[in-house]
């Protein structure tokens, strides 16, 4: 977000381990690859994380494929319907005939590890699932930790407890598409569910932890100046921006 802002997505660095990560496949993945490369020169491309099949978080698959990158067996962390998915629709399934990644299941609750130093725990969310189901993902480094959960239709359906794992110097990256049901009035927006940044703040704001909106619609005030972004400021939430960096170690 910011200036030239991208779809959102998350890089995750190991410095010591010379290795990096990427959540979610946008269609700028071929920009945000680039700013991991310049983050940590002379790190490898190590794998990604998909957190469901909407156009925005996995539709930059495709430069990993033959017309394009060509990589090689690259780990692929989702959901067994999200491989599914992959499998069934073209261009998607020739990245797994052809090689180009090698899935790995993803199940709620269970935790995986990207390197010594960082580990991963999945939380399967509500939200749409006309194609896959969707997760949210708790990072956690020898200190912090930091929970990315950039869809979900609403807080009432989140298993993780936030308040009671989330301590002061972590990070909640949560959904914050949409500031009020006024604006897509061409829309029906119970067909698009997201919690409204009024009610987040309401529910996550104030706490120990740091709390950063991402996901924002283009519609959404917050993007610029004006008094919808003034009061989710003096709430004490940051309103998310591309480049933004936390430390988990």
């Amino acid at each position: 977000m910011g200036r030239n802002p991208c779809v959102v997505s998350l890089g995750i660095i190991d410095h010591t381990q010379q290795a990096f990560w990427m959540v979610d496949a946008t269609p700028d993945f071929p920009q945000q690859l680039q700013m991991l490369r310049e983050r940590a020169p002379g790190a490898t491309f190590a794998g990604l994380i998909l957190t469901h099949a909407h156009m925005g978080h996995y539709t930059g698959l495709i430069h990993l494929g033959r017309e394009a990158m060509d990589i090689r067996d690259i780990t692929l962390w989702c959901s067994s319907k999200m491989t599914a998915f992959l499998r069934a629709n073209a261009p998607w399934a020739g990245l797994l005939t052809d090689g180009n990644v090698a899935p790995r299941e993803i199940m709620d609750g269970e935790p995986f590890s990207l390197s010594e130093g960082i580990s991963v725990l999945p939380y399967q969310v509500p939200h749409r699932a006309e194609f896959t189901d969707t997760y949210a993902f708790l990072f956690s480094g020898d200190r912090q930790r930091l929970f990315y959960c950039p869809d979900i239709d609403s807080w009432d359906g989140l298993t993780f407890d936030i308040e009671n794992t989330l301590k002061a110097g972590d990070t909640a990256l949560l959904d914050g598409s949409f500031f009020s049901e006024e604006e897509l009035p061409h829309r029906d927006m119970a067909l698009i569910p997201h919690p409204l940044v009024t009610d987040t703040v309401g529910r996550y704001a104030n706490k120990p932890y740091d709390l950063v909106l991402i996901h924002l619609n283009h519609t959404n005030p917050i993007w610029s100046a004006g008094p919808q972004k003034e009061w989710t400021v003096s709430q004490g939430v940051v309103v998310g921006e591309r480049g933004q960096a936390w430390m988990l170690a």
